[in-house]
């Protein structure tokens, strides 16, 4: 896994040219054609290794509930893909694969700690600016209104834009063996 997705492009050339110079022709085709070289592909990621958007101890109960497969049959799809010799069949394990993973983010992100501030924020700025006032505000206390709707405001805006980096990073579930 890299963070560069060139770092990733030259690890997989490399990787294949290694199975080229390794690869034999079998005696089952009476040596003539060639083994069938492994799909590496599922294996090489582009994507942070050093963080995580999850912490390790995450009580992933309620994420598993709302996904139909849980993380033994996740991990067996994974092994079968990797073995897999038909590509009807990879093509089906890995449909099966990336909605798992899809369904796990989603279920996970709306539980996470960005989502969690970004709505509390968000409930304080209606709440501050949906008050009704008796009287009308002193100078002093229309600045300090002012300033705290920008504060809050300008909190939300970063929360959102992190929120949508944290999507738009192609991360790859690690706590799920790695895949």
């Amino acid at each position: 896994m890299d963070i560069n997705p060139n770092s990733v492009k030259i690890c997989r050339l490399r990787l294949w040219i290694e199975l080229l110079k390794n690869a034999y022709y079998t005696e089952e085709t009476k040596f003539k054609e060639l083994e069938t070289l492994p799909n590496i592909d599922i294996n090489i990621k582009c994507g942070n290794s050093l963080i995580s958007r999850f912490a390790l101890d995450a009580d992933l109960s309620k994420a598993l509930k709302s996904i139909k497969y849980n993380i033994n049959q996740y991990k067996g799809f994974v092994h079968d893909y990797k073995n897999a010799h038909d590509k009807e069949l990879k093509r089906g394990l890995e449909q099966i694969i990336n909605s798992i993973k899809n369904d796990f983010r989603v279920e996970i992100s709306s539980n996470s700690k960005e989502i969690k501030d970004l709505n509390k924020w968000k409930g304080e700025l209606i709440n501050l600016t949906m008050q009704t006032d008796l009287f009308e505000k002193t100078p002093k206390e229309k600045k300090d209104y002012d300033l705290e709707v920008k504060k809050l405001t300008e909190k939300i805006s970063k929360q959102e834009a992190l929120i949508e980096d944290i999507k738009a990073t192609p991360y790859t579930v690690m706590l799920l063996n790695g895949v």
